[in-house]
């Protein structure tokens, strides 16, 4: 049976105008990043804690913190079950604040992938309601990054293949995400990619000429207001591609109003130096500037730099506890993240990682090649000791079409963001 236009699964109704503000969404403003390790992101605007039990719930340690609601580590007392339990505090909520929450509840209640987050429950009292959702408990890529360093190119290709994978399965349902970015793709130990953050996902037959996301992320038809398309969740794939490679995304060093523009005017954002041509290739599929020429999610899975990256799928049929000696395909990417995190410790720019960290994230990174290698043994892709080489320079790609005319008023979205530090 077709989904009907009027209505994202589970029954949501499309928006009218622009959307109020909610928790953990970031907007041309620049703001927060959603969850911590929860795939819920926000905080509360007062500081007053919710009662310690929710029914069956009990709430421990604070995860997070943003304008609405706070997001705390929960234990489920009946099943053991560890959980995210996202704590928005009613009073501070007007009912067109409240609405847009509630549509994400709905949306969230009608997903079911392993790559997005999953809804477990809500729980409402008389002061706040809080949504319960599966605790992830690695965090997101962003805290990955910032903590370890960037990524190889091979370690992001299969990190990216999964957002990829849930970015196909939302697309299929007719929900364009719209805020794609590392802060928003949590992981697991067992090194399974999770999207989060559904706060101003639309249908992809609804009309909005709302600018939501978050700048250095964002799509030019998005900006120029021309409407959202799930061709925007592939443009913002590929800026997250070279914030996990880089550290950031593009023109990140530009003030968002600036940073805007250039989405705009320029044929396609800088591509970092020193890529393989395959991810070249890649990139500039992403960065299309007419949407429609974009590759969608199903597509950009075939391409080369995701489906022939050459983890060792020896042993991928059996379960012992993954450890990166037990994994040869994750020696070389574990090298590299010791290395950068290494540096990154030298040189200030992290906090001390200690040894319990560096090991459940390599064991993770393991997990996640694992998962890789043993997608592409079903495919037919045929796997090869190592994880990959070093990257080399590469030839500049024909540029996508010339871009459109920026629309007016684009720039008073973002005149008031603070410059990025």
């Amino acid at each position: 049976m077709s989904r009907p236009a009027s209505a994202l699964p589970g029954g949501r109704r499309p928006q009218q105008g622009r959307r109020a503000a909610r928790p953990g969404t970031a907007t041309p403003g620049g703001r927060r990043d959603a969850s911590a390790a929860g795939g819920a992101g926000g905080g509360l605007s007062t500081r007053r804690r919710p009662p310690n039990r929710l029914g069956v719930y009990q709430l421990g340690d604070e995860l997070g913190r943003g304008g609405f609601g706070t997001v705390y580590k929960g234990l489920n007392t009946e099943t053991g079950d560890f959980v995210a339990v996202k704590s928005v505090a009613l009073r501070s909520l007007s009912g067109a604040e409240l609405e847009p929450l509630q549509l994400e509840i709905q949306l969230l209640r009608s997903l079911n992938h392993p790559n997005i987050v999953k809804y477990v429950d809500t729980v409402r009292t008389d002061d706040h309601l809080h949504i319960i959702l599966e605790f992830v408990e690695n965090g997101s890529l962003a805290q990955t990054i910032k903590k370890f360093g960037p990524f190889s190119e091979p370690l992001c290709a299969i990190y990216v293949s999964q957002v990829l994978e849930g970015l196909a399965y939302l697309h299929d349902q007719g929900v364009v995400h719209r805020d794609i970015k590392g802060a928003n793709i949590l992981t697991t130990k067992d090194g399974l990619v999770k999207l989060a953050d559904f706060g101003v996902a639309i249908s992809d037959t609804e009309k909005s000429n709302s600018v939501v996301g978050t700048p250095y992320w964002m799509a030019p038809e998005i900006i120029e207001m021309a409407g959202p398309s799930s061709a925007c969740d592939i443009w913002s794939v590929g800026c997250t591609v070279v914030e996990l490679l880089t550290g950031k995304p593009p023109y990140f060093d530009l003030r968002p109003m600036t940073a805007l523009f250039r989405i705009v005017q320029d044929d396609y954002p800088p591509l970092p130096d020193g890529i393989s041509p395959a991810l070249r290739e890649f990139l500039v599929e992403c960065f299309r500037k007419e949407p429609s020429f974009r590759k969608d999610a199903s597509a950009l899975l075939q391409h080369p730099w995701i489906a022939k990256q050459k983890p060792d799928a020896r042993g991928a049929a059996t379960r012992p506890p993954l450890t990166p000696a037990a994994t040869p395909a994750a020696a070389p990417a574990v090298a590299a993240l010791r290395a950068a995190a290494a540096a990154a410790e030298a040189d200030g720019g992290v906090g001390t990682i200690t040894e319990d960290e560096r090991e459940a994230f390599e064991n993770s990174v393991a997990n996640t090649i694992r998962l890789y290698a043993t997608k592409q043994a079903t495919k037919g892709v045929a796997a090869a000791p190592g994880a990959g080489t070093a990257a080399v320079p590469a030839g500049v790609a024909a540029a996508p079409p010339p871009p459109p005319a920026a629309a007016a008023g684009a720039a008073a979205a973002a005149a008031a963001a603070p410059r990025p530090s």
